[in-house]
């Protein structure tokens, strides 16, 4: 019995359908860990303005950076959970694209609107994300800064009140 050879064709297509499922498993793979990478850099980001908020804040100017800071992590985190969502959709639809093109049983537009839309609130949460940082580490400097103003102020207006310490180990 001779062996049946595959024809080039389908060695090329082989090699195809092998790259290409290995290229959709890296992107899956890649998608899963930005959201979950996004996900907890925005709420450890609130958790630790929070804590800083108790522990530094000490010009009252920079509050507004500390709300927008507030407002785009927690745009980001709504973002990255919906895109978590409406992904699902978006997997479901080209499933339904994929049965059509190859078991034709609609009319209809093989458009996936729910991708575009999934893709819209990736940049919107990477995005939301940015600015939410440069907003908490504008605030959080500013407040530092301040803080080490106020504090050379203070050592300062002891020193000149209280006299030196060698003054008062005289007394």
């Amino acid at each position: 019995m001779s062996e049946r050879r595959p024809k080039p064709d389908e060695v090329n297509h082989q090699i195809y359908i092998d790259e290409r499922k290995a290229l959709v498993e890296a992107e899956q793979t890649i998608a899963h860990n930005f959201d979950k990478n996004i996900f907890t850099l925005a709420a450890g980001a609130l958790g630790i303005s929070l804590v800083f908020l108790e522990k530094f804040t000490s010009n009252p100017e920079t509050f507004g950076f500390l709300y927008i800071s507030w407002f785009s992590l927690v745009a980001s985190l709504s973002a990255t959970l919906s895109s978590l969502l409406i992904g699902q959709y978006a997997f479901r639809r080209a499933r339904d694209i994929l049965e059509n093109e190859f078991f034709p049983k609609e009319d209809g537009t093989n458009r996936n609107y729910w991708a575009s839309f999934a893709e819209i609130l990736n940049w919107s949460s990477i995005i939301f994300f940015v600015v939410g940082i440069g907003a908490l580490a504008w605030f959080g400097t500013q407040n530092v800064k301040a803080n080490l103003i106020n504090k050379k102020s203070e050592t300062a207006i002891i020193t000149t009140v209280g006299g030196s310490n060698e003054q008062h180990k005289v007394k």
